[in-house]
């Protein structure tokens, strides 16, 4: 889908085969100022990959909040990190 944000790494980290392809699902917070708060594993695909889709959204960078009646926001996101070795 166009929505999903996809993140391709084109080293695997995780060393191990079997672990180098999968989909985990992290919810956040954008907070008003555009910070990244919160990340949380919704559905994992293995504890590895979990921590580096953990890591990979907190070195994101910031993004424009939320908007409610011209106001900044704070906004639940819930995005799918998809890795695959190449």
């Amino acid at each position: 889908r166009s929505s999903d944000l996809e993140i391709h790494n084109t080293v695997s980290r995780t060393g191990k085969k079997g672990y180098d392809q999968g989909r985990v699902l992290v919810s956040f917070i954008v907070n008003k100022d555009g910070s990244i708060v919160k990340p949380e594993i919704v559905k994992s695909a293995h504890p590895l990959l979990d921590e580096e889709a953990l890591r990979m959204v907190n070195e994101m960078p910031a993004w424009k909040p939320g908007e409610q009646n011209g106001v900044p926001v704070r906004v639940k996101y819930t995005i799918p990190v998809n890795f695959r070795l190449q």
